[in-house]
C-alpha cells in the first residue's frame, strides 16, 4: 500500500512538532501538510491532493476543530479525522461519532498515535483509513464518565474549606500521613475529611467502566 499522506493542524507548534518527530522513521507516513490554522487548509482542499489522515486539534482561535471537521467531510469525505485534545467533551465524542472519526488525549504516547493512523489501514479499494473499534460502547462510555465528572463538580460547593484543602493536598499526590502534618492534625482526621468529602462528592466507580476481561 501507498504512503499515508497525513496532515496535521493545531496552533501549538511544539505539538505539531512532536508528530513530526514521531513519523520521522516512519515510511508508511508521508506528511503533506502541516498547519496553525484550519483556514488555509480548507482553502486548499480539492485544489491538491487531499491527505489520507488529518490531525485535528480540537481548540483553536480562528476555527474550532469541529467546525473545520464538517467542512473536512463535505469536501474530502474520504479524508479521515484524529481529534487531538487535552480534555474530550460530550459534543467532541458525538462529533467523532457522527462523522466517524476517532480522537486522542495529548500526551498520550507516541506509539498509540501512530497506532491509530496505521495499524487500520484497509486498502485503497475498500476505504483508505479506517480506525477500529472495539465497540460502540468504548464512546458511550466516555460520555458516561464526563457525565458523572460533571456531576461530581456540580457537588464541590458541598464541601466545607478544610476538605477542599484536604482533596486539593491529595492532587498534589501528598499521603494522609504528609496531609496531616501540613496541617498539624492526626491521619484519622485527615482520613475522616477525604471520606466525607468523597461521599459529598459522590464520586463514579470507575471499575464499571475497566474491561477486566482482556
Amino acid at each position: 500500500m501507498d504512503s499515508i499522506k497525513l496532515c496535521i493542524i493545531d496552533d501549538n507548534e511544539s505539538y505539531r512538532d512532536y508528530v513530526k518527530s514521531l513519523i520521522t522513521d516512519e515510511y508508511r507516513i508521508r506528511l503533506c501538510g502541516d498547519y496553525s490554522s484550519p483556514i488555509p487548509f480548507i482553502a486548499r482542499l480539492g485544489h491538491t491532493q487531499d491527505p489520507d489522515v488529518c490531525l485535528l486539534d480540537i481548540v483553536m482561535p480562528e476555527m474550532s476543530g469541529l467546525d473545520c471537521a464538517q467542512i473536512i467531510k463535505i469536501k474530502s469525505p474520504e479524508t479521515h479525522i484524529i481529534f487531538v485534545t487535552t480534555c474530550p467533551t460530550n459534543e467532541s465524542i458525538e462529533m467523532a461519532r457522527l462523522i466517524g472519526a476517532d480522537f486522542i488525549q495529548k500526551g498520550t504516547i507516541g506509539d498509540m498515535l501512530l497506532d491509530r493512523i496505521i495499524n487500520n489501514t484497509k486498502t485503497r479499494d475498500d476505504y483508505v483509513l479506517s480506525i477500529k473499534r472495539e465497540t460502540e460502547n468504548k464512546y458511550h462510555n466516555f460520555i458516561d464518565i464526563i457525565q458523572d465528572v460533571e456531576s461530581v463538580q456540580e457537588n464541590v460547593h458541598l464541601l466545607s474549606a478544610t476538605q477542599k484543602r484536604v482533596l486539593q493536598l491529595r492532587k498534589e499526590n501528598k499521603s494522609v500521613n504528609e496531609i496531616a502534618k501540613i496541617l498539624n492534625t492526626n491521619p484519622s482526621t485527615i482520613s475522616t475529611h477525604i471520606n466525607r468529602a468523597m461521599h459529598k462528592l459522590q464520586l463514579p466507580n470507575l471499575l464499571e467502566y475497566i474491561n477486566l476481561e482482556e
